[in-house]
């Protein structure tokens, strides 16, 4: 069997049979903050690179990653975990489902969800790593725009763009009922070094600058940051 920590805090799991748990906490008293869980061998499933240990992933069994994983079709699981060595790319077209937490302990172009491909979670959990998120725009053409969310946190959004002009970043004001510039002092006046993507919440950013007249393009969005996931009020 294997032991788990579960902080609830946190809302994190935590594998006590591969290290120790360390946390931050202010002095105080937590009479349920942690609980123990057993999970069976029978109950995970680990790719090497070119097979699974314990059968096909399952929405019973946990998934750890240590090899090159390519999902050529859906997979579906309780949790997943990618170790160092281990990496997972979501082709466009496929899901990956898993019901409880999604781990990274390497690298954000070690997990990479393609443009159309799909991760979906059931459980209100916090994810844990850096992650590669792929969205392709439909054809644009000079001075066309598109509207833009985040699939994961940390990720700025002047850079993701940045052959965009400054001030052809807009945001919906649902007070006024317009659309305001996100980076001049006209409009929201936001800082464009570090204002990041809020979780559900869009922005309206126009092709690149150097576009030229007369042709079109998709533009390629790269995210990388943590996987949002869970409830958000806005």
């Amino acid at each position: 069997q294997k032991l788990f920590l579960f902080d609830k805090y946190l809302n994190r799991f935590h594998s006590l049979s591969d290290s120790h748990y360390s946390f931050d906490a202010e002095l105080g008293i937590f009479n349920d903050r942690f609980e123990i869980h057993y999970i069976n061998d029978a109950d995970i499933t680990k790719w090497n690179g070119s097979s699974w240990s314990n059968g096909e992933p399952a929405g019973s069994k946990k998934v750890i990653v240590n090899g090159a994983l390519e999902l050529n079709t859906d997979i579906i699981s309780k949790e997943l975990t990618v170790n160092e060595g281990g990496s997972v790319i979501v082709k466009a077209g496929k899901t990956l489902n898993v019901t409880e937490k999604i781990t990274n302990n390497s690298t954000a172009d070690k997990f990479i969800v393609e443009s159309e491909g799909h991760v979906i979670q059931m459980a209100n959990v916090i994810n844990e790593g850096q992650f590669t998120v792929h969205r392709n725009s439909d054809l644009m053409v000079r001075n066309d725009m598109t509207f833009w969310s985040s699939p994961v946190s940390g990720q700025n959004v002047r850079s993701f763009s940045p052959e965009t002009l400054e001030n052809r970043f807009w945001t919906y004001r649902e007070d006024t009922d317009l659309f305001s510039q996100l980076f001049t002092a006209e409009g929201e006046n936001k800082p464009s070094s570090s204002y990041n993507f809020e979780p559900g919440k869009g922005v309206s950013i126009r092709s690149r600058n150097t576009l030229p007249t007369g042709q079109s393009e998709a533009f390629a969005g790269t995210f990388v940051g943590t996987l949002n996931n869970g409830d958000i009020f806005l």
